[in-house]
C-alpha cells in the first residue's frame, strides 16, 4: 500500500519534472529568439 502510494508520487514528481523543464527550455528558447533580434 505504502509502496505503492510511494510509486504513484515519484512517477507524478517526474512528471512534474518533465513538465517544468519543458516549459523552461521553452521559456529560454523564446528569450534567446527575442535577444538575438
Amino acid at each position: 500500500m505504502i509502496k505503492n502510494l510511494l510509486k504513484n508520487l515519484s512517477s507524478t514528481t517526474i512528471t512534474i519534472v518533465l513538465i517544468f523543464i519543458s516549459l523552461y527550455l521553452s521559456f529560454a528558447l523564446a528569450l534567446y529568439q527575442i535577444w538575438d533580434s
